[in-house]
């Protein structure tokens, strides 16, 4: 790797980690954890329900993370979780739920629509582009790791 090479991931690296601490500082201000924003965000991206094995699979959260999250919504009557496909479980939003997710993710989603405003159409193409061959060359790079022979 060179040297500008190790520089630009650098600076990928350090914008990744300045939006991560935006979505925190955000949910922070909502009165929300992050986990249960990545929840919410899930369900709000996926009409309001979903089979909860495709938020363990699609974000790579721990199951035990999502279920801690999952059972906290489900206590303060947010969602409920029914039957989907044999022993799986699917979560839908409350009416309470909807509200919720309204005054909460509603505006965050408002103001990530409006942090583009300001972007071309062809620069929200050009980015999404990127990132889906990014995400696609980080898979590939990451297959090939190999455990550490010092464990901890």
């Amino acid at each position: 790797m060179s040297q500008s090479q190790y520089n630009d991931f650098r600076q990928l690296n350090l914008l990744t980690m300045v939006i991560g601490a935006l979505y925190h500082d955000s949910s922070t201000r909502l009165g929300i954890t992050d986990n249960i924003a990545l929840v919410l965000h899930f369900l709000y991206d996926n009409g309001q329900r979903c089979p909860v094995s495709d938020m363990y699979k699609l974000t790579g959260v721990p199951k035990q993370t999502i279920n801690s999250s999952l059972r906290r919504l489900e206590s303060a009557g947010i969602i409920f979780l029914e039957p989907y496909n044999g022993r799986s479980k699917q979560v839908r939003l409350t009416e309470k739920g909807e509200e919720f997710m309204h005054q909460t993710i509603g505006q965050l989603r408002g103001a990530e629509i409006h942090a583009l405003d300001d972007w071309s159409p062809e620069e929200v193409e050009s980015y999404i582009a990127l990132m889906t061959k990014f995400a696609a060359s980080l898979r590939r790079e990451f297959i090939k790791l190999e455990s550490p022979t010092i464990g901890v």
